[in-house]
């Protein structure tokens, strides 16, 4: 954390505020303040980061849509619904218009599917869950595939599927025994 903070103030003395190889810095302190659970602080330096990304970087960048994803998971931890969803859907518009599938895009369309879900927006979650089990599935079937399809059998349990459910439970338990 010293060290983060260290770097931001050494680049603004050397180059101002509004320097964009601030953003990184700052993202880094906010994870950090994440993991020691100091959410108000987190989300401050998330929002300060945000800003200058928006301002100085452009709209349209893949560490905004981090910044955006950073932002979402802890509304989502403060219960905050609705800015969860807000933050998850700007991550995505980004991460889709610049054609980024990886594992951080599938987090945040899982991420949206489970809030969708406890929402009872079946279809929309549904829809969006196929999506990670298709981008974890050109990762490669491992573990995190596995959760994307026992993720799936949670929304159609939650929508009264349950035999549907179980086939995903059961395909999700047969590849972690597998990769295990």
């Amino acid at each position: 954390l010293d060290f983060y903070k260290s770097c931001i103030s050494t680049l603004e003395d050397k180059y101002g505020s509004n320097y964009p190889a601030i953003v990184s810095p700052l993202v880094n302190t906010g994870l950090v303040y994440s993991s020691q659970n100091l959410i108000n602080k987190a989300m401050d330096t998330f929002v300060r980061a945000k800003k200058l990304a928006e301002n100085v970087l452009g709209m349209d960048r893949l560490s905004l849509a981090d910044i955006y994803h950073n932002m979402a998971v802890l509304y989502d931890r403060q219960s905050n619904i609705k800015a969860a969803e807000n933050y998850y859907r700007k991550c995505l518009r980004i991460r889709e218009k610049l054609k980024k599938d990886g594992f951080v895009t599938s987090l945040a369309y899982e991420n949206l599917a489970m809030i969708l879900k406890d929402g009872k927006k079946y279809e929309e979650s549904i829809s969006l869950q196929k999506k990670v089990i298709s981008i974890r599935n050109k990762l490669g079937h491992n573990a995190e595939f596995a959760r994307a399809l026992h993720n799936l059998g949670l929304i159609y349990y939650a929508k009264g599927k349950f035999t549907l459910a179980y086939t995903f439970f059961t395909k999700a338990q047969t590849l972690r025994v597998k990769y295990l």
